[in-house]
């Protein structure tokens, strides 16, 4: 992946070779150059292409054997080289400071460390970081520092042996280490940090495919990675380039902007400012690496090292000399020495002036510290924006520093300070902690390096203090989403656009027994029960991409194969640019409210001892019924029957025989009737039948025939036979007048009343003729509740007279209705 990049520079610099321009050498190194990778960074050369055309480059893709132990260094005048490579040419003088750091990053997240990553297959059993050595390890290029030194020295660090050189297994690229250990041809690989997540992008290796050993967790850090992390490639000048040309193209560099998919396939997002390489130096000092590996002494390498105190003591003896031969003069030009030390304080305060408003421009507060008191020395001028005080009353407020953190906060950044101290303040101390301003608190992230002099001494510490408060109230918001997504009671599961499942909670492999191994990188359709039709889903999914959201009921698969209801609701999120960047489905398993729904939708109209329909299911399938028969021109009979004897059971063998009676007796009328036929429970031992009529009524008596016959059939219950039968009453329907579902059933109900008085177990028909009276019997109802409604009715007193005596010997109290069309009107 780096020699992309590095070739991509090169077709840049290449492209610019116009006459009158100032010519310039680039050396660049890679694990194995390929010049079938230079399209792939088109985007950087364009970008390039605008900031240094001035210059004329020459560049040259190099390995390091060629560059280092070839020594041609000397013909380059820029140079992009791993870690190691760096120090060892600053080790021999070739090359002076730093330019840039690589920055490489996964999506829209990017850095400027690395790190080594340790991996095994992920079905295997997990390898202890102890037995590590006692394997073949899979590597490419270990003398990189990221490709094998990292892990090694991180195995020492955790006091464990590391693999000996005889025991690595050297492949051509990282990729051919990755594919070497999912293949099981090796047991474990050392790569560096992001080829494990470029693989993945590429579709040419499953998250899932391997395992990470002591894995490692940083907030922000795009990859995953096993060891510490260490400043990335540098790009450096040789120390002969002038100040100038390096200025140029530091400036440059740094405002380089990586576009482009090829660039970010590969994680190359461009430079950013120059970071220490001296962890670097020490994993190299302890693991006794060049150039820090004791090399014998020589002449050469005295005064490559030692080059600037020759130069210093040179320049002090001829200052010696100068100021002894100038002596005698020394009166006659005081007056122009005490003018030229004013002009040199003049310009030096200019420069202070310079420098203050230059650090005062930067969002960080700069500031020094006394290593010895811990007293700040100097302050940035913008630090009032900050902390809300000048540099002054900063310098002046003694403890300002432990004064101003805030008291829960204290005790760890005083530790973290201390501990930084008794390492003799190496690397680089990085933390956070509330600082006071005016009447409340905010976050500051505070960096603190040491500067050291040429003995290795600390003669300044200087720090940097940026405002982190809304960061910080975002991790904080982070954290507390990721807690309800790990604690929520509902199964939560993440998928990208193309439904490939990403993340799920604990709920829901709860939910569904899945795993979280067995089902990131599957579709949900793993779930599907095939109880909602494709056409289900096309809607669900129109809905989701018009509105952005889905919510209903949904039938499921588990795991086991069990099939649960679940309650999903689908959210669709969209990124910044107003694209869909995931799907978010939120469930919880309603699969007891559902049986429960059930069971109450059946006691509603299902009769609990019988199983049969009750009275208001009867209600509304008898309406279904009249409807149809409008619609359809269909007809059936309406039946009611009433068991004869069933009293006498009940007061003799009690209830509970009763009442397992009345269930045989349900199951016998369902069995001797058809299926189409209706048979519903009606209270008590009355029953309601529908039976539908297909060509002659006569069919319908001759099937309740039937069923009489067969209800006077001895019952055997508990070991008791006993003896019923039956009372039905029949009407039809339609009739020549309009009726309702309930007059139908008082109809049947007046039939089996005839049936019960003439004799019980037979069939009557309800008589047509009588429902002219019956209709004049209910007209005559409905206007005696109207005249009771409207007070119609009067009350008179007539006397009783002895006709012997004339007395009156009492009275008759007669009641008369007051009709409104038909007068007085008596009982």
């Amino acid at each position: 992946m780096l020699v992309r990049f590095i070739f991509a520079i090169c077709i840049f610099f290449s492209s610019y070779s116009f006459a009158d321009k100032t010519s310039l050498s680039l050396a660049i190194l890679s694990y194995n150059p390929d010049v079938n990778t230079v399209v792939l960074y088109q985007s950087i050369l364009n970008e390039m292409s605008e900031q240094l055309s001035e210059y004329e480059f020459e560049l040259t893709v190099l390995d390091t054997e060629t560059l280092v132990k070839e020594s041609t260094y000397h013909d380059f005048d820029f140079f992009l080289l791993d870690p190691v490579s760096f120090l060892t040419l600053r080790g021999i003088g070739v090359v002076g400071g730093t330019l840039g750091t690589l920055s490489r990053g996964d999506g829209s997240l990017s850095a400027n460390l690395m790190g080594g990553v340790i991996i095994q297959r992920k079905e295997k059993p997990i390898i202890a970081l102890q037995d590590i050595h006692k394997y073949d390890i899979a590597v490419s290029s270990p003398h990189y520092l990221e490709n094998y030194i990292a892990q090694a020295f991180e195995l020492e660090t955790l006091g464990y042996l590391k693999p000996a050189l005889d025991k690595l297994s050297l492949y051509e690229s990282p990729e051919a280490v990755v594919e070497s250990v999912v293949s099981g041809e090796q047991e474990i690989g050392f790569v560096r940090t992001g080829v494990i997540e470029r693989l993945v992008n590429q579709n040419r290796l499953q998250a899932g495919d391997v395992q990470i050993l002591n894995a490692q967790h940083l907030a922000g850090y795009p990859f995953m990675f096993s060891t510490r992390l260490y400043p990335e490639w540098v790009f450096v000048a040789n120390a002969r380039i002038s100040s100038e040309v390096t200025r140029s193209v530091a400036s440059a560099l740094l405002a380089l902007k990586v576009g482009g998919e090829s660039s970010y396939q590969y994680g190359v997002h461009g430079f950013a400012p120059p970071l220490s390489y001296m962890p670097v130096e020490e994993v190299l000092k302890a693991l006794d690496i060049p150039p820090y590996d004791e090399a014998p002494l020589s002449w050469w390498r005295i005064f490559s090292q030692y080059i600037w105190y020759f130069g210093l003591v040179t320049a002090a003896v001829c200052a010696l000399v100068y100021l002894s031969l100038n002596t005698y003069r020394k009166n006659r030009h005081l007056t122009v020495l005490v003018s030229q030390e004013k002009e040199a304080q003049a310009l030096l305060s200019k420069s202070h002036q310079q420098l203050d408003e230059l650090l005062g421009s930067s969002p960080a507060v700069i500031y020094s510290l006394d290593p010895e008191h811990y007293q700040p020395t100097f302050v940035s001028s913008n630090c009032f924006q900050l902390y809300h005080k000048s540099a002054e009353e900063v310098k002046n407020t003694p403890n300002w520093w432990q004064e101003s953190i805030h008291p829960d906060d204290l005790e760890e950044a005083v530790g973290l300070f201390r501990q930084w101290r008794r390492r003799h303040y190496r690397g680089t101390l990085v933390f956070s902690y509330r600082l006071a301003r005016d009447d409340h608190w905010i976050w500051v992230e505070d960096r603190l390096q040491a500067v050291r002099n040429g003995d290795d001494e600390v003669t300044l510490l200087v720090g940097a203090h940026s405002d982190i408060t809304d960061r910080h109230l975002s991790e904080e918001q982070l954290e507390l989403w990721a807690s309800v997504f790990a604690n929520a009671r509902e199964g939560i599961a993440i998928t990208n656009p193309q439904g490939s499942i990403l993340d799920i909670n604990a709920a829901f492999s709860r939910i569904t027994g899945y795993s979280r191994s067995e089902i990131l990188g599957q579709n949900p359709r793993i779930l599907n029960s095939g109880r909602q039709s494709k056409e289900f889903y096309q809607q669900m999914w129109e809905q989701i991409l018009t509105a952005g959201f889905w919510e209903g009921e949904i039938w499921n698969r588990r795991k086991d194969g069990n099939i649960y209801a679940q309650n999903l609701t689908v959210v669709a999120v969209n990124d910044s640019e107003g694209e869909v960047s995931h799907y978010i489905s939120l469930f919880s398993d309603i699969t007891r409210q559902k049986r429960n729904e059930e069971q109450l939708e059946h006691i509603a109209y299902f009769d609990a001892l019988t199983g049969l329909p009750n009275r208001t299911n009867l209600t509304n399938t008898l309406d279904i019924k009249i409807q149809n028969a409008s619609l359809y021109g269909t007809h059936f009979a309406l039946s009611f029957l009433d068991l004869d004897g069933f009293k006498e059971v009940n007061d003799t063998f009690g209830h509970e025989t009763g009442d397992l009676l009345l269930v045989s007796v349900a199951q016998r009328m369902k069995a001797t009737l058809s299926e189409d036929s209706v048979v519903a429970r009606f209270g008590g031992d009355e029953f309601v039948l529908i039976l539908p009529i297909l060509d002659e009524r006569i069919e319908v008596d001759s099937r309740l025939h039937t069923l009489l016959a067969a209800l006077a059939e001895p019952f055997k219950i508990s070991g008791v036979t006993l003896h019923i039968s039956a009372s039905i009453g029949v009407t039809y329907y339609p009739q020549r007048r309009l009726v309702e579902a309930d007059q139908l059933i008082r109809q049947a109900d007046q039939a089996m009343y005839q049936a019960k008085i003439s004799g019980r177990n037979r069939l009557k028909a309800f008589d047509l003729s009588q429902e002219d009276i019956l209709v004049e019997q209910h007209r005559f109802y409905d206007e005696l509740q109207t005249a009771f409604d409207q007070d119609q009715f009067r009350l008179y007193y007539q006397p009783k007279v002895n006709m012997r005596t004339r007395e009156v010997i009492g009275y008759e109290a007669l009641i008369r209705w007051l009709h409104p069309d038909q007068g007085v009107l008596p009982p």
